[in-house]
């Protein structure tokens, strides 16, 4: 089974919820929890005796300080405004569907779950179990409805054989005030091969979560629960530039999905090894989207296979769960900037006439200036800083004649035409270094031309002119009859690839779409052509802007397209998937101020990060694992609550005869954590697997580790464990390996390993380990270390930045464990960890 604890998006969803239970907590709220839910006797009755031994119990006095955990401040019950359990995605809120689409919960569930449940607050909010598994007998239900559906399986396992709420104060907190959770009944002999997935989701402040977690694994079933970049050369949307996601760096402004421009924060790079998914679209030819397989994107998906969608309705999306025909979403520039003149920073003689100081000329923002930027674009040049020239064919008299127009009413030029006999052209020049100066600023060879930041925040009359300037020099209309048909396009070539990307995103604020080709040319020793083309029914509309009337219909039907423009997003089909594996390679991501999303070659992809809070909040759920003779159990989780979170959860297993359990955990991002995964091998020839990654940065405290009882012979346990800590961050591996008398010919391996950043980090190993019997194997390895500056010289001598070097040791020390992981989810841990490091990677 796959939880995935953490929350996605720096800022919280707007609460809003039904009920709300009053801070702090005594038997008044107990009966109002039990209440609501409509709970039977014998429910509340063990509510109200945890909630009697939490009063006797004490405060843990070892481990990290919790002194600042004040539970009277916290509020133990929330309902959310949104139908409880409901199967219909359909029917989950938006403002609560969005916030889980974004971790693509409905295409998971649909691809790769058996099975999905999502909890938002005190309530689960979704839960959904596919038909097959259901006619075999699996349950898998709300931990809510489960007690009223299955009262008798329920009150057979819950909180007396596995946890007890005198484990301690917290299981004793959580068994008073518990809501929610997952419950899972697979029946004998039954194996799930796919995996069940549940998400929690803390959205109020204040607050503590309480979800219960009860799997039963009958005799000889099987189940998994989990809980549950970019390569070189990507170009990411900034302004006026298009820079590969290598070359972002913090000070660039970043194209959002909403259509802004934000500054970029938090750059990391690191060595990836696994799938890499190349995504092609139609419309862009010149760009391959080379991605991890769990990277969000805005995504749509086709609802008729040979037919364009009536409704675009965008959701977060991970490639590996993409079809071809869906639709990727391109974000449009929506900014608009009128300005009655614009300045030009130009360098002219000083009056002495000795040498040059900058000024300032003013060019007003007339449509007949516009017009002449796309002329220019089209057929401009300057010969050195003295002449501005544009270069036509001598039949082009009405572009000359506009061209020299607009000179006179922009500038009181006086421009004159030269002849060149040999080719049959005309120029029209202007003998002026202010002019040339001002030009050249667009560049001055084809192939270096370009618009400054402005134009692409102009108004869209503006705009236009630019457009049908640019195409009566550069574009035209192809019309011609096949045998299929007449066939249309207009067309514009340049071999400006910036300027052509200009264009296109130009056109989208003008509701039409443009594909992007380009046309090799090395052959011909000439550079590489790249045309921006407007096909179908954008035609109609390109045709106003440039003064073609084009017809509604093509061949006696109606022009159609396969692409999609509405006033904030474009829409581009999926042309192809394609993946390949890589070993080391290099990606990147970042961080986007406010909107954790940009555009790669394009489209909207998300960076991922947790809501954070002033006020501390409180995670204390409950896992309790039943794995009954021969049967087998994984349980993933990756817990990355905000840094204002003290997670402090509780997970045990009982293992019966022949049986095996593993636990695969990722703890990061909680302020502070105490988890320690416990297996009670209970009948011979069980087997308990612990696998363990920890992180702690700044003002973070990640107490975990994993507890193992051996009860019966021929029991086999091994715990592998891996923390960092940097910036002063805490961690702590705290085990518990208990061989008890008659246990014999059991076996346990323990190696943990330790890796610091500086000497204000700590990390800390408290082993315990109690054996009662003669004839068993234990084996303990702990190690600690540090990045030391010999090794960063070393990689640094080598070519390395100091960040790449320490990012490279990083991947060296987690490489051993992350190997170990369920091979679906060891991606999204190495990526999760890479994450959490920000400033160490880059």
């Amino acid at each position: 089974m796959v939880d995935v604890t953490r929350e996605l998006y720096d800022a919280a969803d707007e609460s809003k919820y039904l009920f709300k239970a009053p801070d702090g907590l005594n038997e008044e709220v107990v009966r109002a929890i039990s209440k609501y839910k409509k709970e039977p006797e014998w429910m509340l009755e063990k509510r109200l005796n945890a909630l009697k031994i939490f009063n006797e119990l004490k405060m843990p006095d070892w481990g990290p300080d919790l002194s600042k955990l004040d539970l009277q401040k916290i509020c133990y019950f929330i309902i959310p405004d949104a139908e409880h359990n409901a199967n219909n995605w359909d029917k989950v809120p938006e403002n609560i569907k969005k916030t889980f689409e974004r971790l693509g919960i409905p295409e998971a569930e649909r691809k790769a779950l058996a099975g999905a449940g999502a909890q938002y607050d005190s309530q689960v909010v979704y839960h959904s179990l596919k038909e097959d598994l259901k006619k075999k007998g699996v349950i898998f239900e709300d931990m809510d409805v489960a007690v009223q559906k299955y009262p008798e399986l329920v009150k057979k396992y819950f909180m007396n054989k596995c946890v007890s709420p005198r484990l301690h104060k917290f299981s004793a907190l959580h068994g008073a005030v518990w809501s929610g959770g997952t419950f899972i009944y697979v029946p004998k002999g039954v194996k799930v091969d796919m995996p069940l997935q549940a998400y929690f989701r803390m959205n109020s402040m204040s607050m503590g979560q309480f979800e219960h977690t009860l799997i039963v694994v009958d005799e000889g079933a099987q189940v998994h629960y989990v809980e549950g970049c970019f390569t070189e050369g990507s170009l990411v949307t900034t302004n006026p530039d298009y820079k590969t996601i290598e070359s972002i760096n913090e000070k660039d402004k970043i194209l959002t999905s909403e259509g802004d421009y934000k500054q970029a924060k938090d750059l990391q790079r690191y060595d990836y090894t696994g799938d890499i998914y190349d995504v092609r679209i139609y419309g862009d030819a010149t760009q391959v989207i080379s991605t991890t397989p769990e990277h969000p994107f805005l995504y749509v998906d086709k609802k008729r296979k040979n037919e364009k969608n009536k409704e675009f309705n965008p959701r977060w999306n991970a490639p590996k769960y993409f079809k071809k025909g869906d639709y990727l979403v391109i974000p449009i520039n929506n900014k608009i900037e009128r300005k009655e003149k614009h300045h030009f920073k130009i360098k002219q003689k000083n009056k002495s006439g000795k040498g040059l100081e900058e000024t300032t000329v003013e060019v007003p923002a007339t449509p007949e200036f516009f017009r002449l930027i796309g002329h220019y674009l089209a057929e401009g040049s300057t010969i050195g800083e003295h002449y501005l020239c544009f270069d036509f064919n001598s039949s082009e008299r009405e572009l000359i004649e506009d061209t020299k127009e607009c000179l006179r009413k922009v500038f009181n030029a006086n421009p004159y035409e030269q002849p060149h006999k040999k080719n049959n052209g005309i120029s029209v020049r202007v003998n002026s270094t202010r002019l040339a100066r001002i030009f050249k600023q667009f560049g001055n060879r084809n192939y270096n031309k370009s618009l400054p930041s402005w134009a692409m925040y102009e108004t869209k009359e503006n705009q236009k002119e630019i457009i049908k300037g640019w195409f009566k020099g550069d574009g035209n209309y192809y019309n011609k009859k096949h045998a299929s048909g007449t066939k249309e396009a207009f067309r514009i070539n340049t071999t400006s690839y910036k300027l052509a990307r200009q264009g296109r995103d130009i056109l989208l604020r003008l509701g039409v779409f443009a594909f992007l080709n380009q046309r090799n040319r090395v052959l011909e020793d000439r550079r590489t052509m790249y045309t921006l083309g407007v096909t179908g029914s954008h035609m109609t509309k390109f045709g106003e802007f440039i003064g073609i009337k084009v017809s509604e219909k093509m061949n006696g039907k109606k022009r159609a397209s396969m692409f999609h423009v509405d006033e904030k997003f474009a829409y581009a089909p999926i042309k192809s998937i394609e993946k390949r594996e890589v070993e080391n390679m290099t990606v990147y991501n970042f961080g986007v101020d406010t909107q954790e999303t940009y555009t790669i070659a394009g489209v909207a992809v998300h960076n991922c990060s947790a809501p954070k809070y002033n006020s501390n909040s409180l995670h204390a759920g409950c896992v309790e694992v039943f794995v009954h003779k021969n049967a087998r159990m994984r349980y993933s989780s990756v817990e990355n609550w905000s840094q204002n979170t003290y997670n402090l959860n509780t997970k045990r297993a009982i293992v019966e005869e022949n049986s095996v359990m593993e636990w695969v955990s990722g703890n990061l991002g909680s302020g502070c954590s105490m988890l320690y995964p416990a297996s009670i091998l209970l009948g011979k020839n069980s087997k308990a697997d612990h696998v363990t990654i920890a992180y702690a940065g700044k003002n973070q405290n990640q107490d975990t580790g994993a507890k193992i009882y051996h009860l019966a012979p021929n029991t086999t346990s091994t715990v592998q464990s891996k923390s960092i800590s940097k910036n002063g961050g805490i961690t702590a591996y705290r085990g518990l390996i208990n061989i008890k008398k008659g246990a014999k010919n059991s076996k346990c391996s323990v190696i943990c390993d330790a890796l610091m950043f500086d000497n204000k980090s700590q990390s800390n190993t408290y082993p315990t380990i109690d054996v009662k019997e003669k004839n068993v194997d234990v084996v303990h390895e702990a190690t600690v270390g540090r990045i030391s500056e010999d090794q960063l010289f070393y990689l640094q001598s080598r070519g390395l930045s100091e960040e790449q070097a320490m990012q490279m040791i990083v991947s060296g020390f987690i490489e051993p464990l992350i190997k170990e992981l369920p091979l679906e989810y060891a991606v999204e841990m190495n990526r999760l960890i890479e994450l959490e490091m920000e400033g160490s990677l880059g």
